[in-house]
């Protein structure tokens, strides 16, 4: 896998293996594991909606989306 010139490979690994749990939860529909991606102050930006601030927001959002 090829990354940017700027970031250590340990921080761009890490960033890579959410993105891929993220990815498997979503595929599976589970909003639980989706959402246990997110730190508890996290902001998820869905298109065409208002930003869902905090892991309780994220939480029920997505549990309606999936």
């Amino acid at each position: 896998m090829t990354h940017a010139h700027n970031g250590n490979v340990t921080d761009l690994t890490s960033i890579d293996l959410v993105r891929e749990r993220h990815v498997v939860a979503l595929n599976a529909g589970d909003a639980g594991a989706w959402v246990a991606e997110f730190a508890e102050d996290g902001v998820q930006m869905p298109p065409h909606s208002p930003a869902n601030i905090g892991k309780r927001a994220i939480d029920s959002w997505s549990r309606g989306f999936l």
